[in-house]
């Protein structure tokens, strides 16, 4: 089973374009996956059989993390890995079915949203004059005694007092791969529209490229034209498309990056060289798609 391991991490970085840093996230939880599998049948890991990785492994495996103090959250992450590896080697005709299929995910651990208490609001609703300042966009996960420690870092602000650290917030979305299609229209009700990170797109350059893209679309229905969609290949399109298609068990919002693009069939080794070649692409078939739409008449971004 080792060597499907080595097979797979190798389809992550040739096929999904993955980052070294997620192959690694991948090989750790996989390692331990597999580790455990084989423990529990008194086997190495590279004994491990097809029959040894079914919904009792998985069930197992969570048991043990569990066990282990591992938030719900890290169990979730590694149950995902582990489900994305099965599904490749459903694909691969190693294993016939799907387990994880068959495994819940464990339900993330609810907790009270943070606020401001009565004297920190008094602070701030007291000194609207001026002498607060804010760090617009300032998410991160950074314990708030480091943050403190680091900011004071920068000159000017060795004697600061912090009213409040940052954090980081979850946007709330609707599950676009059940009601929405590739143009971001609501399947149910087509003349409505979703855009943004009310869709699950990350990123401000992503955001305003899917609200002109619904606006170009609401013109068109305007003028009794079909809606439509920049194709997969390019970026804006892959993005559509993965609103749209991907898992809705398992959808989460994202950013444009090469691993949602429709891959090159016949795909340079060279990360860089594969990138430049899906870029060439997308701009040629943009150009193509705006074409037809100028030939019908309608406005191109």
């Amino acid at each position: 089973m080792t060597g499907h391991l080595k097979d797979f991490l190798k389809f992550l970085e040739l096929n999904r374009n993955a980052s070294a840093h997620t192959v690694r996230a991948y090989d750790s939880d996989l390692t331990q996956f597999l580790g455990h599998a084989a423990t529990e049948a008194g086997l190495e890991a590279r004994e491990l059989e097809p029959a040894h990785l079914g919904r009792a492994a998985l069930r197992s495996f969570l048991g043990a993390l569990h066990k282990q103090g591992l938030t719900r959250a890290s169990a979730a992450r590694k149950l995902a890995a582990v489900r994305t590896f099965l599904r490749y080697l459903r694909r691969e005709g190693v294993i016939e079915d799907d387990p994880g299929a068959l495994v819940a995910t464990p339900k993330r651990d609810v907790r009270m949203p943070a606020h401001l208490s009565e004297d920190e609001m008094s602070v701030l609703l007291d000194n609207l004059a001026g002498d607060h300042f804010s760090l617009v966009g300032f998410q991160t996960q950074i314990k708030w005694g480091d943050q403190a420690r680091v900011l004071r870092l920068i000159p000017g602000l060795e004697q600061a007092e912090f009213v409040r650290f940052g954090m980081v917030h979850r946007n709330t979305y609707v599950n676009g791969p059940t009601v929405l299609a590739e143009t971001w229209q609501v399947r149910k009700r087509p003349t409505l529209f979703f855009a943004g990170q009310m869709s699950g797109v990350e990123g401000y350059v992503e955001s305003a490229a899917s609200g002109l893209l619904d606006g170009l679309n609401a013109a068109a229905l305007a003028t009794g034209e079909p809606a439509s969609a920049p194709p997969r290949t390019t970026a804006i399109g892959a993005l559509a498309y993965y609103v749209s298609h991907a898992d809705p068990a398992h959808y989460e919002p994202s950013n444009i990056t090469f691993g949602i693009m429709q891959p090159l069939e016949q795909a340079p080794k060279s990360k860089k060289q594969r990138n430049e070649a899906l870029s060439a692409r997308a701009l040629s078939e943009l150009a193509a798609w705006q074409a037809t739409r100028a030939a019908r008449g309608l406005q191109i971004c």
